[in-house]
């Protein structure tokens, strides 16, 4: 509240505080009055909860439900969104992030996604990455999208190898997607052979796709059993556990 509180004030009326005025303005706002509890009212934690760095207050009711209408079609000063990046709660970084995004705060969102981040929400480097995309911002949106990935967010391993086609990065994109595969990621094997494909190496992508096919990816499995390709790789197969997965998928798929 200290740090927002000069963003609504005009200079006069900011010239014109004491010394003392957050503490007399808290004290005069949770005051209670004939039994109500005023506009703000200082939250007890109960036992077992974790203590809180600083004193936490609580908006009233009323007070909340007036400022969500007031605030659809009033603007934020940028005193509220720099006091936001420094000393919003970790939790709803990323939820605040998109609501700057949304208004057109761009950096913000921005800053507030990498505070995301750093306090361990993976999820805001996706978001991160879509919006260092839009703003065609390439480079930084694949390193986001890299860590996005290696986080374990599936669809990031495309988007990585889309991007680097797109600013000639289209060879880089084939060893990043083969090296996560040899970490152990088996979504990246359609991704893999997708990117393989596009580069016009369809022979090594075939490969790609029977072993995402023989580790139950339906739609790689149409790729690995393509008629032309079928004998081969049901030759090399002939009786091992992947094969006859893989036969029972495509004997119900032709069903």
């Amino acid at each position: 509240m200290a740090a927002v509180a000069d963003g609504y004030l005009s200079e006069q009326q900011w010239d014109l505080l004491p010394s003392d005025w957050l503490e007399q303005g808290l004290a005069y706002c949770t005051a209670p009055c004939g039994g109500t509890p005023g506009p703000l009212v200082r939250v007890r934690l109960r036992a077992g909860e974790p203590p809180a760095a600083e004193p936490v207050y609580r908006l009233a009711d009323f007070l909340e439900q007036y400022g969500r209408g007031t605030r659809r079609i009033t603007r934020a000063p940028t005193a509220l969104w720099n006091a936001l990046i420094e000393h919003g709660r970790p939790g709803d970084l990323t939820t605040i992030a998109q609501a700057a995004q949304t208004r057109g705060f761009l950096e913000v969102a921005m800053c507030l996604y990498a505070n995301a981040v750093r306090a361990g929400d993976s999820a805001a480097l996706r978001l991160g990455a879509h919006l260092l995309r839009k703003a065609e911002r390439y480079r930084e949106a694949i390193s986001w999208y890299q860590r996005a990935a290696e986080a374990g967010a599936s669809s990031a391993l495309r988007q990585t190898a889309e991007l680097m086609e797109v600013i000639g990065r289209g060879e880089e994109a084939v060893s990043w997607l083969r090296a996560r595969v040899e970490a152990g990621d088996l979504m990246a094997l359609p991704q893999t052979a997708e990117a393989l494909e596009r580069a016009g190496l369809e022979g090594e992508a075939v490969a790609y796709y029977q072993s995402a096919a023989e580790n139950g990816d339906n739609h790689a499995l149409w790729h690995a059993v393509d008629p032309p390709r079928l004998p081969s790789w049901w030759g090399s197969h002939r009786g091992g556990a992947g094969a006859r997965r893989a036969g029972m998928r495509v004997r119900r798929c032709l069903r």
